[in-house]
Formats: structure tokens, sequence, C-alpha cells
């Protein structure tokens, strides 16, 4: 069995992919795709994150991008998988615990300033917006689903391999 495989993801990034499909005689060809990472012509395409952090970035912080690849996904004909590569969480409701790491920094930048302002000082320096909480989060995913077809599911790292296999032999 051939799997593509987009040319835009780094080699080397994804060596626990390469791995198992080396190891169970799938091979593994380089193209540019027009949605996700990797792919079965004609109906599946996995798109992989590397944990919850690049979901927040790729739903929040980059909305258009990332919208624009499910409506192509979609308008084509093809299923869109975000695959999330996560040591701990294994749906979606255990995403809505999730701790973002930006949110601890956030905290303590709003405190420091918060702080100095009540002192008179950093008067000008305006408090950043706090980041989207994990059940807003995984609210926003599942809207995507609704809206665009997208299906969220997870994964441990060690798995990734297979699990695109699974994903993409079975749901096509």
């Amino acid at each position: 069995m051939t799997v593509y495989e987009d040319v835009g993801n780094k080699i080397g990034q994804h060596d626990n992919i390469s791995a198992w499909c080396e190891a169970n005689g799938v091979t593994i060809r380089r193209q540019k795709l027009n949605t996700g990472d990797y792919c079965l012509p004609p109906r599946v395409s996995v798109d992989t994150k590397k944990g919850m952090q690049e979901v927040y970035q790729d739903i929040v912080n980059d909305h258009d991008r990332f919208r624009a690849e499910c409506i192509r996904a979609q308008d084509d004909g093809i299923l869109l998988v975000i695959l999330i590569e996560d040591e701990e969480i294994g749906c979606l409701e255990e995403a809505k615990h999730w701790q973002n790491p930006r949110r601890k920094k956030w905290e303590h930048d709003y405190a420091f300033v918060a702080r100095a302002q009540e002192k008179g000082k950093m008067l000008n320096h305006k408090i950043p917006k706090p980041p989207v909480p994990s059940d807003r989060l995984v609210g926003m995913m599942e809207a995507m689903t609704m809206k665009y077809g997208v299906v969220f599911t997870f994964c441990h790292p060690d798995d990734t391999g297979e699990t695109i296999y699974n994903i993409l032999t079975t749901w096509r």
C-alpha cells in the first residue's frame, strides 16, 4: 500500500510515522497535497497535530487558513481527519480539561502588570486578552465538525503511524 505525505511536512519531524509505515510494509510517497498531511486518494486525508497546542494555534490564531483547508476538503469531497497526538487526551470530552500553557503565562503577565499599575507604573501597558478556555476551544472544534465535516480524533504519539493507516484504510 502507498500512502501520500504532503511535501510541506519536514523530513525527520515525523519519524514515528515513517518507522511504523516502514515496519509494516507501507510505502510513503511525498507530493503536494491539497489538504492534510497524509492521504490515501481519493476520499480521506489525515492532518496530524502535535498536541492541543498546535490545534489551538490553528483554530484560534490561524483560523482563516485552517478554515480554508477545511472548506477545500469539503468542496473536494474529502473527509478531513485531524489526528491529534497526545499522551494524555483521548477524546474531545477529555480535551475540555486541557491546561493551556499560555493560560499560566497570561495569568503571570496579568498579575505583574496589574500590580505595577496599582503603583502608578506601566499605565500605558495594555493587558492582553486571556487565551481561549479549553471548553470553548472544544466547542469551536465541534462547530467545525458540524459545519465542514472535519473529524477530530486522538492517539498516543507511539501509535500515530498505525492510527493513520487505520483511518486511511477504514474510513475511505
